[in-house]
């Protein structure tokens, strides 16, 4: 027996909206673990033939598991600088949780190193903080960091802050960052140092840090970032302060656009001072290209370099120095004094659709300068690091499957063989003209997340028609 109506077939529609747990959906570019204590269900369902050729349809139990915690995070990086006699240096370290559920880290710092290779001198006061603003040193407000609480892929920038005292140049001091999971006692619990080789110690757990007392210029490199969420742009602050007791001559600084961005509009530079020299450039852009730009970028003493691997810098900062071509911005300045600044702006763009919600775009710039008056260049001095997070964009389409070999099979196809017939705004109609009395019926709905990053729907039966008394859903 079936039930044939063609006047007024069976038709439904199915709502959906991003609300409660529902349907996990990922979108291509987003990477996750699947969040602790998530339910993950199954449920096979088999469609038959019996021997008078009537089609059947029978559903397995639903089976059920609960996903399990996973603690992991990692830390980075070792830092070394050059500071002057009572003088404050500053290290900046990331911790990000990468496990699948929240997690408490406990954050100490401790005079010398984890090994036996540090120095012996101790720093005046030695201290940790919560680096609010990611600008690499402490500014007024921000607190001491003892213990620290992230969600699943959150992250944190830490400061360490260490006054060195009166000491002689070539004088070192060390410091080591201890950071560990409140979970420390679970098998899975790890907090990796992703310094190359695991920093100095090479181990887990730690970053290590060396203060140098030098007599020379002494240039510090802050970078801070604006993140326009709304317009998808990030805004950059790069200064360079000479903290030294000598002035830094030839001062280069520049900076690659992270992957993935583009520049906006034309950087800005101010205290360059281009009374002194008529090569001295506030800012500009381009590729960061030593033959065409005729600057030694890396301070390498030659101006032959045209791509990463010749600068020997990851410049779009992707983790990797490969790249031919990488444009950017970048300045000149003939002399920097002792207790001055030169200073660099500039605004890129991304796509959060082509790179994904929780995408890190991080950033780090450079500078290059003769410090010690001979005459050549002594290599780069890197900036703090920024790292600014793509947020999440939510959308979703519903659609019928608009196709059906066979009409007089109940196979979940659209039996009116029009794809997106329904009669409400963005909603669509999936028909099945016939069915077995007592049968399951089934109706096929295509639901695709267009949004930027793994989501979850609540779906909703919606716009029954032409369904017999007695049928349930």
């Amino acid at each position: 027996m079936s039930y044939k109506k063609p006047a007024l077939p069976l038709r439904s529609t199915l709502a959906a909206s991003a609300a409660t747990c529902a349907i996990l959906f990922g979108a291509g570019s987003a990477s996750a673990l699947t969040d602790a204590g998530q339910r993950i269900q199954n449920q096979a369902t088999a469609t038959y033939k019996d021997a008078l050729g009537n089609d059947y349809t029978a559903q397995s139990n639903l089976a059920s598991v609960e996903v399990k915690q996973v603690y992991f995070a990692t830390i980075e990086n070792d830092g070394e600088k050059t500071v002057a006699s009572n003088q404050t240096a500053y290290f900046q370290h990331i911790l990000r949780n990468t496990g699948n559920g929240e997690d408490t880290y406990t954050i100490s710092v401790a005079d010398g190193r984890s090994d036996t290779a540090g120095g012996a001198a101790t720093f005046s006061t030695l201290q940790v903080y919560v680096d609010a603003n990611d600008n690499g040193v402490v500014d007024a407000g921000e607190v001491l960091a003892t213990s620290y609480t992230l969600a699943a892929g959150e992250q944190v920038s830490l400061v360490v802050a260490g006054l060195v005292p009166t000491a002689a140049p070539g004088a070192t001091f060390d410091a080591t960052l201890t950071v560990t999971s409140d979970a420390s006692g679970s098998a899975t619990s790890i907090v990796e140092d992703i310094t190359p080789a695991k920093g100095l110690d090479g181990l887990d757990e730690t970053n290590e840090d060396r203060a140098t007392i030098s007599g020379d210029a002494i240039l510090n490199v802050f970078k801070s970032s604006t993140h326009d969420v709304a317009n998808s742009q990030i805004t950059y602050t790069v200064t360079v302060t000479n903290t030294g007791n000598s002035s830094a001559t030839d001062v280069v600084l520049f900076d690659g656009l992270p992957e993935g961005t583009t520049l906006v509009g034309t950087p800005t530079g101010s205290g360059f001072g281009t009374g002194i020299d008529a090569n001295d450039q506030d800012a500009a852009s381009g590729a960061l290209d030593e033959t065409a730009l005729t600057l030694d970028l890396n301070g390498d003493n030659d101006q032959l370099d045209t791509d990463e691997s010749g600068l020997g810098l990851d410049l779009d900062t992707n983790g990797a120095v490969t790249a031919t071509t990488i444009n950017g911005v970048y300045g000149f300045d003939d002399e920097l004094p002792p207790a001055t600044s030169i200073e660099m702006n500039f605004t890129v763009q991304y796509d959060p659709a082509v790179l994904g919600a929780g995408e890190l775009i991080e950033n780090i710039a450079n500078v290059a300068a003769d410090l010690d008056g001979d005459g050549t260049p002594d290599g780069t001095t890197p900036s703090t690091l920024t790292t600014d997070v793509v947020p999440q964009t939510y959308s979703v389409t519903i659609t019928d499957t608009g196709l059906d070999a066979d009409p007089l099979v109940n196979d979940g196809g659209d039996d009116d063989g029009v794809a997106g017939n329904g009669t409400g705004a963005g909603e669509d109609s999936q028909q099945v003209d016939t069915a077995q009395a007592g049968e399951l019926v089934l109706f096929k709905h295509i639901i695709t997340n267009t949004g930027n990053g793994t989501d979850t729907f609540e779906l909703n039966i919606d716009g029954i028609v032409g369904f017999p008394a007695g049928t349930s859903f």
